[in-house]
């Protein structure tokens, strides 16, 4: 295979990761939203700030990022490679405010486009012998007070091929540091470790970072030895310290220099094996993320079940609408007219229509109307309670509370869909009167206010109950619930009479909870708009096995 193909595949497995790993947002509140996000922002600082222009041009210089606590002499260091000042270096701090690049003049015009958006750079062009395969970057303090200082030290250093972390015997442990140094060792960084500033007193510091080193996983330090020393002496006039006190640093970067090829390869292949790592971390990140929104889904889903289920056991036990209520309407149409009439032989629906007024084309209407009403009523109430059941589970966690800032429910809207909702119902229920009665002789007869009625009388009988009254209302509701099952019974027979008032009931808490389900819309979305895809997991994996195949390839040819 051809030098050509492995690498510009190598290029294009990269891109392809970084645009997965882009996609993705974590934008769902939880404890771990800022370290997700983080991990997802160090990995897409792999890909698009080392790797993807290191692949692009692998003959660029070797940058090698100085960086450091503040007060560790990062710019005296840097000034003393150089021979001159070129970067401030003072008491005050933070002394270096802005990355200092040491660069060839045949580089400095594409020295910006390498690193990559940093923010301000001071580039100083030379013709120093090490510069020719070499840029040295003097960045801000790690642990700056500035939040721009520390991005622009955190970009250049995800842009680096070698770093050299200086500290002193006064700041080895400090915590920040330590970060920053986890982060290159897990990328396998290639570093020269500088222990500045030290006294004859300093050789146990010097010991005891070696062992942190080694502990941490610091490739190349195994002992003491292994750390560039450099012992306190007084600063020159121009801000340099003696130039044979860097004698050991510069002959670090003399082989740094001399092994080029050999450094940008060691640092495409850790780079990328890194990137695998962390890109397969992130899938299982937008596993435990989805999960996490299914179960704040879930809450949504069993808040409407719970409504559901509460409308069904009324519905069952007579008590969905109040019975006062119910019996009230049972009055309008005549129920207990009807009853009588039935009993003396009247069958036909058209005939029970004009005796008494009974059934009257607008009592039938009123009634419908009024149904609706309360059933529109009823239908907020329970949308409401779904909506506050949801809101006190969420603001238990904080993911929850988060998405609660954002759902605005449309109550207007709410109902204007329940009114259309319960007058198909109606409808519905209509419809299932007249198909029932094709097959019923005395329905067959009637004229079409006789089978609204037979719509009105079976709505009716979906809510009647005596359940829940006692005294004289019960007397009241007993007398009107058996008159209406004698009408119904009757009309439609006894067994198509119960079946229809099942139908009805089970189509009426279809539609309800299909409103419901709709009300609660607004928690869905919320989660919809803050979860990641699921699938985004899956080609994660598929992009990270990409990577490594495809290096690979690279490393074989």
């Amino acid at each position: 295979m051809s030098t050509i193909v492995p690498h510009a595949k190598l290029r294009a497995e990269v891109d392809a990761l970084a645009d997965v790993a882009g996609s993705i947002d974590f934008a769902l509140a939880t404890a771990s939203q800022e370290e997700r996000i983080a991990r997802r922002n160090h990995l897409l600082g792999i890909l698009r700030r080392y790797l993807e222009p290191r692949l692009a041009d692998p003959t660029h210089p070797v940058v090698v990022a100085v960086f450091g606590p503040t007060g560790s002499g990062k710019s005296t260091l840097v000034n003393t490679l150089v021979g001159r000042p070129i970067s401030a270096a003072g008491v005050l701090r933070p002394t270096t405010r802005r990355a200092v690049v040491w660069v060839h003049h045949r580089h400095a015009g594409a020295i910006e486009s390498t690193l990559g958006p940093t923010g301000p750079l001071e580039v100083v062009a030379d013709e120093h012998p090490v510069l020719g395969s070499l840029a040295i970057v003097d960045t801000p303090d790690i642990d700056s007070i500035a939040e721009e200082h520390r991005f622009q030290t955190s970009s250049i250093l995800e842009a680096a091929d070698v770093g050299i972390a200086v500290t002193t015997p006064q700041r080895y442990a400090d915590a920040v540091p330590w970060e920053v140094l986890g982060d290159l060792t897990e990328r396998s960084l290639d570093l020269v470790v500088v222990m500045n500033r030290t006294t004859r007193r300093s050789a146990g510091a010097v010991i005891d970072l070696a062992g942190l080193l080694r502990d941490a996983g610091v490739r190349g330090i195994e002992s003491a030895d292994d750390i560039v020393v450099i012992q306190e002496q007084r600063i020159r006039s121009d801000g340099r310290l003696h130039g044979y006190a860097l004698r050991n640093l510069a002959r670090r970067l003399e082989v740094v220099a001399s092994d080029h090829s050999g450094v940008v390869q060691r640092g495409i292949e850790a780079a990328c094996r890194h990137a695998a790592v962390v890109g397969r971390e992130l899938a299982r990140e937008v596993e435990a993320q989805s999960a996490e929104g299914e179960a704040l889904r879930s809450v949504v889903a069993e808040a409407v079940i719970a409504q559901q289920e509460e409308i069904g056991i009324r519905l069952q036990n007579g008590n969905l609408v109040r019975q006062e209520v119910v019996v009230r309407w049972q009055r309008m149409i005549g129920v207990s007219d009807l009853a009588e009439l039935v009993s003396r032989g009247v069958s036909r629906l058209a005939d029970l229509a004009f005796p008494r007024k009974a059934l009257s084309a607008d009592r039938i209407t009123r009634v419908d109307q009024e149904v609706r009403t309360e059933l529109v009523e009823l239908g907020l109430r329970r949308a409401e309670q779904a909506a506050s059941s949801i809101e006190l589970a969420w603001s238990l966690s904080t993911a929850g509370a988060a998405l609660l800032e954002s759902v605005e429910i449309d109550w207007s809207g709410v109902r204007a869909e329940l009114d259309e909702s319960m007058a198909e119902w109606q409808a519905q229920v209509v419809a299932m009167v007249a198909d029932t009665g094709r097959t019923r002789h005395r329905l067959a007869r009637a004229a079409s206010v006789g089978i609204n009625a037979a719509g009105t009388l079976l709505l009716l009988g979906v809510f009647a109950s005596t359940g829940g009254l006692t005294g004289a209302e019960l007397g009241v509701a007993a007398g009107a619930v058996a008159a209406q099952q004698t009408v119904l019974e009757r009309v439609f027979g006894a067994a198509a009479a119960s079946r229809l008032t099942k139908s009805a009931q089970a189509l009426l808490s279809d539609n309800l909870g299909q409103v419901l389900t709709s009300a609660t819309a607004a928690h869905r979305q919320a989660l919809d708009r803050v979860v990641d895809d699921h699938d985004a997991a899956a080609r994660l994996e598929e992009a990270c096995g990409a990577l490594t195949a495809a290096l690979e390839d690279h490393i074989r040819d």
